[in-house]
């Protein structure tokens, strides 16, 4: 009988160790599924980032955009006025490609 009882024992330690196989099993891919939620989690975040980043910076060029264009008009108007300036600083007297006050003119006596 004590074999028999040996036999019985390993047996069920055989299935004791089966059931331990299964249940690490179990865990491990549970574990993993976790795993795998997660990254996916992290993947979202840094979409959103990604995402709200992108806009912002796309927000930014636009406004850089916006100043470029009005500083280009801006000069652009300037230039037109200097060019007009200097069309008739050229008859009147000019220093420096702008108009040398015409009054520096009229008070020394006149236009030369």
């Amino acid at each position: 009988m004590p074999q028999a009882n040996q036999q019985s024992t390993s047996a069920e330690g055989g299935s004791a160790a089966e059931t331990g196989k299964e249940k690490a099993a179990e865990v491990a891919g549970q574990a993993q599924e976790k795993a795998q939620q997660a990254a996916g989690q992290v993947q979202d975040r840094v979409r959103e980032q990604i995402d709200q980043r992108s806009s912002q910076a796309a927000e930014q060029i636009k406004e850089q955009g916006s100043d470029l264009r009005s500083v280009s008009e801006s000069l652009r108007k300037g230039s037109r006025l200097n060019y007009r300036s200097n069309g008739r600083c050229g008859r009147v007297g000019c220093r420096s490609g702008g108009l040398w006050l015409m009054s520096v003119g009229l008070r020394s006596g006149g236009i030369r």
